[in-house]
C-alpha cells in the first residue's frame, strides 16, 4: 500500500447505496459481492496512490497526496463498477464524496473537521455520484481540463449536518457513465433565501419611492389647482382642499339631458366626494 500522505491531504470517502436492501436480496451470495467490491476498489486506489485509511462494512475512507489522484480513483471506481457483471442482475452503486484540507494524524487515523466534512459529502450524493468540495475543486482548476473524459459541474451551496457553513459542492461527471442523478439529500441555506427576500423588498420599495417622487414632480410646489366656473371639483375628505378640477362646460348639451351644472348631488369616494363649482 501507498505511504501515508502529510497532513494536508485529499480524503475519499465511499460506501454502497441500498446495502442493506442488496444484503436481504443476495442472502448468502452477499459476502462474495462484498469481498469482489473490496478487491476492485482497493485495486483501484493502489493504482492512484491511495491511501486507504480504513474500512467499515461496505465504505472506505482513503487519503492522497494529491487531488488530482482522488478523482481520477474516484473517476474509476465508477467505471470498474459499472463494467462489472454482478449476480442475479443486481447493480452495485458506490456514492463517493472528496474533499481537501488538514486534518490531525493520530497514529495510523486521520481525524478532525476535514475528514467529517469529506464523509459529510459522500453522505448526500446518490450510488454512481462523485461529489467534490469546492475546496478541492479549485485546486483541480488547472488541471480538470486535462484529465481525460472528466468534468466538474458546479451543484451549488448545501447544508450539511453538524458542518456549521454552508459547502459549495461540485458533480464530477466521468464520460461514459450517467450525469443525471436526483437532488442531493442535503438543504439550501437558508441565508440565500433571506437574501432573496431582502432583495425583493428592497426593490418594492425602491419602486414605491420612485412612484411617488414621480408624482410629486408632476405636481411640483403648485399647491391645491384653481376652482374655475363650470367644472367638477374632487376634494380631499380630511383637509377639504381641492385636489382635481375637471371643466364641464357652460351648461347642458343635448346629448346628456341629465347633465347639469345646477343642483347636483354631491358624491363621495374613497378619495374625497366631489361637487360641481357652479358659475356666479
Amino acid at each position: 500500500m501507498s505511504e501515508r500522505p502529510s497532513a494536508t491531504a485529499t480524503f475519499l470517502f465511499t460506501d454502497i447505496e441500498g446495502s442493506t436492501q442488496l444484503a436481504s436480496r443476495l442472502r448468502d451470495g452477499y459476502p462474495e459481492v462484498l469481498a469482489t467490491h473490496h478487491e476492485l476498489l482497493e485495486g483501484v486506489f493502489e493504482a492512484h496512490a491511495g491511501s486507504v485509511v480504513d474500512t467499515q462494512g461496505d465504505a472506505f475512507f482513503v487519503a492522497f497526496t494529491r487531488p488530482r489522484d482522488a478523482v481520477e480513483a474516484a473517476a474509476d471506481v465508477q467505471r470498474t463498477l459499472a463494467g462489472q457483471t454482478w449476480p442475479d442482475g443486481v447493480a452495485i452503486r458506490v456514492r463517493i464524496g472528496v474533499h481537501t484540507g488538514e486534518a490531525n494524524v493520530a497514529g495510523e487515523r486521520y481525524v478532525g473537521l476535514t475528514v467529517h466534512r469529506a464523509a459529510r459529502i459522500s453522505a448526500v450524493g446518490h450510488g454512481g455520484q462523485v461529489l467534490v468540495s469546492q475546496t478541492t475543486a479549485n485546486l483541480l482548476e488547472d488541471d480538470i481540463d486535462h484529465l481525460a473524459g472528466l468534468a466538474l459541474r458546479d451543484l451549488g451551496e448545501y447544508a450539511l449536518k453538524d458542518i456549521a457553513r454552508p459547502v459549495r459542492i461540485y458533480q464530477l461527471d466521468v464520460e461514459g457513465l450517467p450525469v443525471a442523478f436526483p437532488p442531493l439529500k442535503a438543504h439550501r441555506p437558508e441565508r440565500g433565501r433571506s437574501r432573496l427576500r431582502i432583495a425583493l423588498v428592497a426593490a418594492a420599495a425602491l419602486m414605491v419611492g420612485a412612484l411617488a417622487l414621480g408624482f410629486v414632480l408632476m405636481r411640483g410646489d403648485a399647491g391645491p389647482p384653481e376652482v374655475v366656473p363650470n367644472s367638477l371639483v374632487r376634494y380631499d375628505p380630511e383637509t377639504l382642499e381641492p385636489t382635481d378640477v375637471i371643466p364641464i362646460g357652460d351648461g347642458p348639451t343635448s346629448s346628456s339631458p341629465q347633465e347639469t351644472t345646477c343642483g347636483s348631488p354631491i358624491t363621495f369616494s374613497r378619495t374625497g366626494f366631489a361637487r360641481p363649482a357652479i358659475a356666479s
